[in-house]
């Protein structure tokens, strides 16, 4: 009715946790995007924090006990969203996009074992093909298929 179903980013992990730009407080969009990352980076000293990617911090993670640290807590981070949406919703595959691809075999088997450990059922994290074009091309498809519509 109001435009925000779907928004999952906006659905609270954290009880007490910081203020969202939504106005809600505790979102999962707190904890769990680039923003976060490349705050929590520059609390923990770690070199390029203001351009922090999941590429960059994986690669870091191989000689940084900070970075790992860092990392391990991203992945565990994000993971909470999808043991939610399983159990809720009771989704078994996500098919991740976006700038945790960069991250590798290495974060989607972060992400899995902490996913799994928050759910009561068995699910999978899979990394999408379609690489950093996956949004564009899902909102294009979104557009061809309402414009292209069979009108009954």
């Amino acid at each position: 009715r109001h435009g925000t179903a779907g928004e999952v980013g906006h659905t609270a992990v954290v009880i007490d946790g910081e203020p969202c730009t939504c106005g809600l407080n505790g979102c999962w969009e707190t904890i769990a995007t680039l923003l976060w990352l490349r705050r929590e980076a520059k609390a923990a000293n770690l070199t390029g924090a203001t351009v922090m990617t999941c590429a960059r911090l994986t690669s870091l993670a191989a000689d940084d006990a900070a970075a790992a640290e860092l990392l391990d807590r991203y992945a565990l981070h994000l993971s909470i969203g999808l043991a939610n949406l399983n159990q809720v919703l009771s989704l078994e595959t996500f098919i991740v996009h976006g700038d945790v691809l960069g991250g590798g075999e290495e974060f989607r088997r972060r992400l899995e074992r902490h996913a799994r450990a928050r759910s009561l059922t068995r699910l999978s994290v899979l990394r999408s093909e379609l690489g950093a074009d996956a949004t564009l091309l899902g909102a294009s498809a979104l557009v061809l298929s309402e414009t292209f519509r069979l009108v009954d």
